[in-house]
């Protein structure tokens, strides 16, 4: 416990020996308000090709500080310790060749236009800044064969009893070089880091002083940061850089000599020196100086040396910025060097945020388009803030309005004379599409002087930024400007007519009006009500015209006007973003029902047709069409043969079918040229009904001797009538034939006809006489044979030329029978006269 309390003691007195040695005092500037100057500008997009992106812009609002040529600033007091070890004299890496001693000179000089650290130092309005140069490295004084066997502390010529652990004739504190003691002469501080050369070879502490060694005693730069220090100015911001690319490997023992660690120490003595000594460096200079900031530049071995340096400084000393920064490539180094630059230089303002409220004219654009970034702008170059430095959000307020925010990170200090710009590109917001066609009303509040074409892109936008060091304070500013656009030009949407017959043609046959007139629907995008009749447009049949001042940003629609002769189509022959319209009235198409009748001279009859009409989805149609009252889908009319009906302008796409009563199937052959289809073109339909044709044969008996009571029997056959019964007709008289195999008999006597209808049409016939009704008789034909494509009429010719061999036919002689007749007669007569006589 006396122990705890006796280390506290000592570190309290050296922290406030440190604080008389090297009072901090916030001496920063004088408490003048700094000067700023900021603009809102409005400018059109132009793509690759310089040309102007419709309805595009690119809105800047930037700020400069100038407050240096009203501030006195603090000035800096910076030292810079490098590691000048045998490592520096490596490759930074296998991809990167460069030296990095080399890249580091170039770091703190500067190359290819770009300034270095010197120049950034030491370029202070007044010139007032100082930097001093140390480096450091190492030269082993123990000496391993003397050394014994690392388990302790090597003893040193000093110690009593003196015990061989050192070489002879070693120096003191010989492992690091101040090359610079607080210059403000960059020139001077340029050349001689120019001049800084590595040791060639590994040296031991009691070889020729020609450098400070090839190891890395960090303890020994930082002792000489020390000696610097106590030089410093009180009034100063006072900076340590330390720049190392391994881990520490040597220290210094009470007298001020360099204890190597060899590979074979054992027992953790070594770094607890090392890091010991180190932190006993760190509670002097921690207190005492404002940031000190370690680079680990292409940093090797295991343990970060440097990592563990930033964290003691930061715990001895919470009130400084200590932390530790890493460059792996040349540009990285001099970015390293640049942010600790900007975060020492006493830059004029910071804690900047700009905000910019859109007006409700613009937009930003979808999908992240509107590339939102905030740049430094130096001589016309600009350079984008990363997000670290600067993020760029937005947020929607309740007014439904957008804002676009660049915060700048809080450690972030603005350049003196430089102007720094929040970028990010806006298009016309639909509100300002529909301003410009005067859809929209605006005000003296929206426009300037309420003119349409100079609409507002901004409702509001101010600048808030954090100046001042003894007591900070929060200004906030309001852009003045008030940039003003024209959204582009309203479209123009052309518009076409053309007519068509119902074929698609020229050969339109319905009257054609004078002239058409046209509604423009908008399309609501917000899935609200459309706005029909938003333009209309009149113009001559067959002709073209032009609807004006039309909104851009909508989908539009043509509305034609309805004809009952026509069907109206409506194209959109441009874009979505540019319409053009055609509008084609193609004449509806009409069903011509005819009747032909073949097969029969008569052709006064009356038909009755059935029409049925189905909608393209098949549902039944009502109401009237083509002049005919169609109810459930069906109408029906009378047909005569020869005279047809249209009906006209009947539904496009419309299904049909046409059926003849069925009352008259059974003596015609019903045929339909297309009895249903679909009516995308006049359609006509021709019922042709083709009577069934009659077979007649007559039976004609001639010649003295003929028989005229005889019955002569009729052989007929005709095909496809197996085992079907005929009607016949005979005088007044209707029977049934049956026709057995295509055949069938009937008998005819003299002057007889028998008709045998609705026989088959094209069916092969054929009569003949049987050879037992043919005795006696010569028997010839007309029309015997042939084919039943209309009626036909046989005619069976007997004729009686001469008696039979076997004698009389009594049967067959009507002249004989009435001979016979007679004498019977007579035999009769004879009789009653004599049974008279008797009486």
């Amino acid at each position: 416990m006396k122990k705890r309390k006796l280390l506290n003691g000592i570190l309290v007195f050296i922290l406030v020996f440190s604080q008389i040695l090297f009072p901090v005092k916030k001496i920063w500037a004088e408490e003048i308000d700094p000067t700023v100057t900021y603009h809102k500008t409005i400018t059109p997009m132009r793509d690759s090709n310089g040309n102007t992106i419709p309805d595009q812009y690119e809105l800047m609002l930037d700020i400069t500080s100038n407050s240096g040529q009203n501030i006195t600033y603090q000035p800096l007091d910076v030292v810079f310790v490098a590691d000048l070890s045998g490592s520096m004299g490596d490759k930074i890496s296998e991809q990167e060749k460069v030296v990095r001693i080399d890249a580091l000179k170039k770091a703190l000089n500067g190359s290819n236009n770009q300034p270095g650290l010197i120049d950034l130092l030491l370029s202070n309005p007044n010139n007032e800044n100082r930097v001093s140069l140390v480096g450091f490295a190492g030269r082993a004084d123990n000496d391993p064969h003397l050394w014994n066997g690392g388990y302790t502390e090597p003893k040193d010529p000093g110690d009593k009893p003196r015990v061989h652990g050192f070489l002879s004739g070693i120096r003191q504190y010989d492992d690091a070089y101040t090359y610079s003691n607080w210059t403000t002469d960059k020139i001077a501080l340029k050349n001689v880091v120019s001049r800084i050369q590595l040791a060639s070879y590994e040296s031991w502490g009691n070889e020729p002083l020609n450098t400070i060694g090839t190891n890395t005693n960090v303890e020994a730069g930082l002792r000489n940061a020390i000696e610097l220090l106590k030089n410093a100015r009180g009034n100063a911001k006072r900076i340590v850089i330390l720049l190392s690319d391994g881990e520490a490997n040597m220290y210094y023992n009470k007298y001020g000599h360099s204890v190597f660690k060899f590979p074979t120490n054992k027992g953790g003595w070594f770094q607890n020196r090392l890091y010991g000594n180190i932190f006993q460096k760190l509670k002097i200079i921690s207190p005492a100086v404002h940031g000190f900031y370690s680079i680990a530049f292409a940093y090797k071995n295991g343990f970060d040396t440097l990592g563990w340096i930033s964290a003691k400084a930061k715990e001895i000393n919470p009130n400084i910025n200590a932390e530790e920064l890493y460059a792996n490539t040349e540009q990285e180094l001099i970015e390293r060097l640049n942010d600790i630059t900007r975060k020492i230089r006493p830059l004029g303002i910071r804690k900047v945020t700009i905000t910019d409220t859109l007006s409700k004219f613009v937009t930003l654009l979808p999908n992240n388009a509107s590339n939102l970034r905030v740049v430094k702008i130096v001589n016309g170059v600009e350079t984008p803030l990363t997000e670290q430095e600067a993020r760029v959000t937005t947020e929607q307020n309740q007014q439904g309005l957008m804002s676009v925010t660049a915060q700048f990170a809080d450690d972030y200090r603005m350049e003196d004379g430089v102007k720094y710009a929040l970028k990010f590109t806006v298009k016309s917001s639909q509100e300002a599409l529909d301003a410009i066609t005067g859809d929209k009303k605006v005000t003296a509040s929206d426009a300037l002087n309420g003119d349409k074409t100079k609409l507002y892109s901004n409702q509001s936008a101010t600048v808030t930024y954090t100046y001042g060091i003894e007591k900070e304070k929060t200004k906030t500013l309001q852009y003045s400007e008030v940039p003003s656009f024209s959204p582009s030009t309203p479209l123009n949407i052309p518009v076409k007519v053309e007519w068509k017959d119902a074929r698609g043609g020229t050969n339109v046959t319905a009257t054609k009006p004078n002239s058409i007139t046209l509604g423009l629907t908008k399309k609501n995008k917000t899935g609200g009500q459309d706005t029909p009749n938003y333009r209309q447009i009149t113009i001559p049949q067959s002709n073209k015209g032009e609807i004006q001042n039309v909104a851009k940003g909508y989908e539009y629609q043509i509305a034609p006007q309805e004809l009952s002769e026509f069907d109206a189509k409506v194209e959109n022959v441009g874009t979505i973003d540019a319409s053009s319209f055609k509008v084609t009235y193609q004449q509806k198409p009409s069903l011509t029902i005819q009747k032909k009748l073949t097969g029969e001279e008569v052709q006064q009859q009356k038909y009755n047709v059935k029409i049925e009409l189905r909608d393209s989805n098949n549902r039944e149609l009502s109401g009237t069409y083509g002049g005919l009252t169609f109810k459930n889908g069906v109408a029906n009319i009378e047909l005569r043969p020869n005279t047809p009906i249209q009906l006209s302008y009947l539904p496009r796409g419309a299904h049909y079918t046409v059926t003849e009563d069925e009352k008259y199937a059974g003596h015609y052959k019903i045929d339909y040229s297309v009895k249903q289809g679909v009516l995308t073109e006049d359609k006509t339909v021709t019922i042709t009904n083709q009577k069934y044709p009659s077979l007649s044969i007559t039976n004609k008996v001639s010649g003295e001797l003929a028989n005229y009571q005889q019955d002569f029997e009729m052989e007929i056959q005709i095909t496809g009538l197996k085992n079907k019964q005929i009607k016949a007709q005979k005088g007044n008289k209707e029977s049934v034939v049956l026709f057995s195999n295509d055949r069938a008999t009937v008998s005819l006597k003299r002057g007889e006809t028998i008709r045998f209808d609705d026989l088959p049409i094209g069916a092969h016939y054929e009569v003949r006489e049987s050879s037992r009704s043919q005795r006696g008789y010569t028997v010839t034909y007309e029309n015997q044979s042939g084919q039943l494509d209309f009626d036909k009429q046989v005619r069976v010719i007997n004729k009686r030329v001469s008696v039979p061999a076997t004698g009389l036919d009594i049967l067959d002689s009507s002249n004989m029978m009435l001979m016979i007749v007679g004498c019977i007669g007579v035999l009769g007569l004879l009789v009653m006269i004599t049974n008279r006589r008797r009486v």
